[in-house]
């Protein structure tokens, strides 16, 4: 079986890794022959983790079908996507053709050219839904809703990484769409963690892009305040990167003298040995799609302190392998950093739990058995 990925971008975040694995698996489990499309745009290295993997790819230019929630003249820029795609379509037609393409799969639902490709050369195709758009990125559709429902209901399937991502897609985008909910698998060689940090400071780590959806800055706040409580045993380290949003985050922690705790380790290419130095996971984003980062810090023995929210409450067992607070709440963040700061034999526990927790329920084999059950089931429609 030959399956075309399509991709929104080249950057190696939680999307493209989370694909990268699901190739990997599909390839080695059911002999599927992975072939990816990916934009123009250099954006990231996931071409070059392509060609060590031996994954064919093609880049060639498409326009996404959503804009800035803000931006004006949406419908016209939608308008103009269309014809512009309807340029690029002939033309990456005329370079896949002849590979004999089964299935096209779409990995994101920000780029629509997966959608159009398998409706002009007649394929099933598989919409993947990762992000909510408008309450994360502040994205929408240019496309009219109407247009949006039908390429959506045109799907054999539509995976959504967590039940909220499908409760927003019957809500927002098409109830008809033949919607199914598949967590992601993540695969690990770590064991549980035998050495714990119980007389150094405690590391806290927060992995993701700096950008507003993220809430870094909830974070720094929380810092802010145990700081002024007289609460110093610990160092948060912030992993990503960012433009306006992490100048914003950089001003907050030298106007309120944060730097001596607060560290801005940039773009990391090998997340799950980065975690091994750190002992407390944080996510502050009320609307996680799913939280692949967060499975990767259960796994690695870190407990989790997330905001309630859709990926993040799904993913996590309250008061057994974390906390969750209310978004919003800096006192609340900052009193479950405390009460981990000041009880190592409680964070060695919810570690424990979490490695348990994540291994018995998100493993990259079962992900990928799901999904090829509904490849196949795709194919027969």
């Amino acid at each position: 079986m030959k399956i075309l990925f399509v991709t929104y971008c080249r950057a190696m975040l939680g999307a493209n890794r989370s694909l990268v694995q699901l190739m990997i698996d599909l390839r080695e489990q059911y002999d599927v022959e992975p072939y990816v499309l990916m934009p123009t745009v250099e954006d990231g290295s996931l071409h070059e983790e392509l060609e060590r993997l031996k994954i064919p790819y093609f880049i060639h230019p498409m326009k996404a079908w959503v804009v800035s929630e803000d931006a004006r003249l949406r419908r016209l820029r939608g308008i103009k996507a269309c014809i512009e795609n309807r340029k690029y379509l002939k033309e990456i037609m005329d370079k896949i053709v002849d590979k004999g393409f089964d299935l096209i799969y779409s990995n994101n639902s920000t780029i629509q050219i997966g959608a159009d490709l398998a409706k002009r050369m007649k394929l099933p195709h598989i919409w993947h839904v990762r992000e909510y758009g408008n309450k994360f990125y502040h994205i929408v559709f240019s496309y009219t809703p109407k247009a949006v429902k039908a390429k959506f209901d045109a799907a054999a399937a539509v995976i959504a990484v967590s039940k909220g991502i499908e409760s927003y897609i019957k809500e927002s985008i098409s109830p008809s769409a033949k919607t199914i909910c598949i967590y992601d698998g993540i695969y690990s060689r770590k064991t549980l963690r035998s050495n714990w940090n119980d007389d150094q400071k405690l590391n806290f780590c927060y992995v993701g892009a700096l950008q507003d959806g993220k809430n870094q800055l909830e974070l720094l706040k929380a810092v802010d305040t145990l700081l002024r409580e007289k609460v110093t045993d610990f160092h948060v380290t912030l992993v990503g990167e960012g433009k306006d949003y992490e100048k914003k985050l950089r001003e907050y922690c030298k106007s309120n003298n944060l730097d001596s705790y607060v560290t801005f380790a940039g773009y990391c290419s090998d997340v799950m040995k980065l975690l091994d130095e750190m002992d407390v996971g944080v996510i502050c984003s009320q609307n996680e799609a799913y939280g692949r980062v967060t499975v990767e810090y259960l796994l690695s023995s870190m407990p989790v302190i997330g905001a309630k929210g859709s990926g993040t409450s799904e993913i996590m067992r309250n008061e057994n392998t974390g906390y969750l607070y209310q978004g919003g709440e800096v006192d609340q963040l900052a009193g479950y950093m405390k009460k981990m700061i000041m009880d190592r034999a409680l964070v060695k526990e919810m570690g424990q739990n979490a490695y348990v927790y994540a291994k018995a329920n998100f493993k990259n084999e079962k992900t990928a058995e799901q999904i090829y059950q509904v490849i196949k089931q795709s194919m027969i429609l």
